[in-house]
């Protein structure tokens, strides 16, 4: 209990004190591995913890799609058109239990989440 309680103090600093650029990064790598472990408990019949993994991505996309500037970045409209595939697929993987339609988004949220990591060492660099 003592850890649990200790890693969610190191997660909640760690999101206060980090820049935009790292929160982005952070979300995207939680967005990737909340649909991989909701495919994991979807295979394992476990549709509770599936549908609140899947929910929770879903939530991550639309904050990144409402912090998406699309005026300022030169891809926003790809992006968008991106989260809105992403969010498409996981309301269908949730209603369907579906692993072929979280693998779908899963695919897509890795490409976006290494894109971010790149992007935020380029800019770190």
């Amino acid at each position: 209990m003592n850890t649990a309680r200790g890693i969610n103090a190191y997660r909640q600093h760690a999101a206060q004190t980090a820049s935009k650029t790292q929160i982005v990064v952070m979300l995207a790598a939680r967005m990737t591995s909340d649909i991989a472990q909701a495919i994991a408990n979807i295979e394992e019949q476990n549709p509770a913890a599936a549908h609140e993994l899947l929910v929770h991505a879903q939530q991550i996309v639309d904050e990144l799609s409402t912090a998406l500037e699309v005026d300022t970045c030169p891809a926003g409209n790809e992006l968008r058109s991106l989260y809105q595939f992403i969010t498409d697929e996981l309301v269908e993987a949730n209603i369907q239990k579906s692993t072929q339609h979280a693998a779908n988004a899963h695919r897509v949220a890795e490409e976006i989440s290494a894109m971010f990591a790149a992007a935020a060492q380029e800019r770190a660099a």
